[in-house]
């Protein structure tokens, strides 16, 4: 029963990170722009945040749950990874 539960999340993050996001996305004042980090954190709602690389602009879809902390790769259709500059179109 655990690994099912697993292969569910895992799943779930997987078809989130291929769906596309334009005009979805809601940035708040929790926008995270420490300096010297190397992401920053645009938080969303039921504890997701996406993070973006400063160097090179790539997303990485973060879940922090209660119990569970998750992070994958955000992917455009084609499978190369989602810039934040791509976001928005």
């Amino acid at each position: 029963m655990r690994h099912k539960l697993t292969s569910l999340i895992l799943a779930t993050l997987a078809a989130l990170s291929l769906t596309g996001c334009s005009g979805g996305i809601v940035e708040d004042d929790k926008t995270e722009t420490v300096s010297g980090a190397m992401f920053i954190r645009h938080e969303l709602a039921g504890g997701y945040s996406i993070l973006e690389e400063r160097e090179t602009g790539i997303c990485y879809l973060e879940y922090d749950g209660p119990r569970r902390h998750a992070l994958t790769v955000m992917l455009n259709p084609d499978g190369t990874p989602r810039t934040w500059s791509e976001m928005d179109g």
